[in-house]
């Protein structure tokens, strides 16, 4: 089984490396050690560093400028079997999903009514108490980790029928953080 580890190269740095590498330890041992080697040509914009390896070994880096998403729209999708709980490289079942959301630009994956995931990031909703995000996420990403461990966030259920409770829904991954705004307001979620 082939993974996929995504990371924002920024000024040149890596964000967040220490989540990263722990999320890769998960699966590759925690004696794993990579030293990524940042080309010149990745300079001082935001790039896409994306990482597909197995257990026991690198298979392939890329970096690739990153432009943030425009997203205006969800439609709920209802998968009460989709696994995802590691940052799979075969993301067919998702992109089958995805499939679903007809004219709206992504989805919002829901398992037995409670709010989960996007197709592609964590979500964080807001309302007047603070900045919230699922328990039942899919997948636990290092940005939704950093957030939680900086208490910006809190973890709860978050279920449809509770979706009127909030104003906003923002999407966060390695790429995308809180500030990028990244977000919709909760009516333009379609059912």
């Amino acid at each position: 089984m082939q993974y996929i580890e995504t990371i924002k190269i920024e000024n040149g740095k890596c964000c967040n490396w220490p989540y990263h590498l722990q999320r890769m330890q998960s699966i590759c041992g925690e004696n794993f050690i990579l030293n990524l080697e940042i080309p010149i040509s990745a300079g001082f914009n935001k790039v896409k560093c994306r990482i597909v390896y197995d257990p026991y070994q690198i298979i392939e880096i890329t970096y690739t400028p990153y432009i943030l998403p425009t997203i205006r729209s969800l439609k709920i999708i209802e998968s009460p079997s989709l696994q995802y709980d590691h940052k799979y490289a075969d993301r067919s079942e998702l992109n089958n999903l995805k499939e679903q959301r007809k004219n709206c630009d992504d989805i919002l994956i829901c398992q037995h009514g409670a709010v989960c995931d996007s197709s592609f990031s964590n979500v964080v909703f807001e309302n007047k108490e603070g900045f919230f995000t699922p328990r039942t996420a899919l997948l636990y990403g290092t940005k939704r980790q950093i957030l939680l461990d900086t208490k910006r966030i809190q973890e709860i259920r978050i279920n449809l029928d509770d979706l009127p409770k909030y104003e906003r829904i923002y999407l966060i991954n390695a790429m995308l953080e809180l500030e990028d705004a990244i977000c919709i307001e909760t009516a333009a979620i379609t059912y």
